[in-house]
């Protein structure tokens, strides 16, 4: 019988030298359930970049996701994401959504599906990191969001590479 786990775990180290020198160290884990109609799908992303011995950069991604098959294309589902980035426009960026979800294609090659929902996101912006020009806002957004469309895609060529996709419209009240 299949286990219904999986994982895969992704390292990776650069360093360069010349003018300025700087190293880059980035590492993802991923995992995966599936039993009967259930999924629960679940990663982590840290990266870190020093340049010239200083810290230049410093984000941790959070993503998870619980699904609930309602047929054999539409699915319940619970989503939740968090980015905690130290020199991005937000030092925190969390959503929380619920929705359904229907599976247009489901084959070796190409995966595409529709998720839409409601949900609830809060940010905290990085004052440091944003102009007056930006469309961040400068003060924390603390919302309902009142529709949530993602649409991943995945297509594999050869087996070698991957090309993910992922598109998210958000739309929420304003302040």
């Amino acid at each position: 019988p299949r286990s219904p786990w999986s994982s895969d775990i992704s390292i990776g180290y650069q360093r360069l030298g010349g003018n300025a020198d700087s190293q880059t160290i980035n590492s993802e884990l991923n995992g995966q359930y599936q039993i009967e109609q259930y999924s629960y799908q679940a990663s982590v992303s840290l990266l870190q970049v020093e340049k010239d011995g200083e810290e230049d950069k410093r984000k941790t991604e959070f993503e998870s996701q619980a699904n609930m098959k309602l047929s054999a294309q539409s699915y319940a589902l619970l989503n939740a994401t968090y980015v905690a980035d130290r020199y991005g426009p937000y030092f925190d960026d969390f959503m929380l959504a619920t929705g359904l979800g229907y599976q247009w294609i489901e084959r070796d090659a190409l995966s595409v599906s529709t998720e839409i929902g409601p949900g609830f996101r809060y940010q905290r912006p990085n004052l440091d990191e944003i102009d007056d020009d930006d469309l961040i806002m400068p003060y924390s957004v603390s919302e309902p969001v009142e529709l949530a469309i993602k649409t991943p895609c995945y297509s594999k060529c050869f087996c070698f590479n991957s090309f993910p996709a992922d598109p998210t419209l958000r739309q929420a009240q304003g302040p």
